[in-house]
């Protein structure tokens, strides 16, 4: 019924709309925060 690239555009707007909840922060921004936060710790284990 919708074209991928329909589907693509919307997960696009929900993931760049900014959050209350996440204190105005986009969920895009929320997960690289985090990713870096794991790559990071990862990194301080190896060492």
């Amino acid at each position: 019924v919708h074209s991928q690239e329909e589907l693509d555009a919307i997960a696009h707007r929900l993931n760049t709309r900014p959050r209350a909840v996440l204190k105005f922060k986009m969920p895009i921004e929320v997960f690289a925060e985090h990713l870096d936060a794991v790559i990071e710790s990862r990194q301080a284990e190896k060492h």
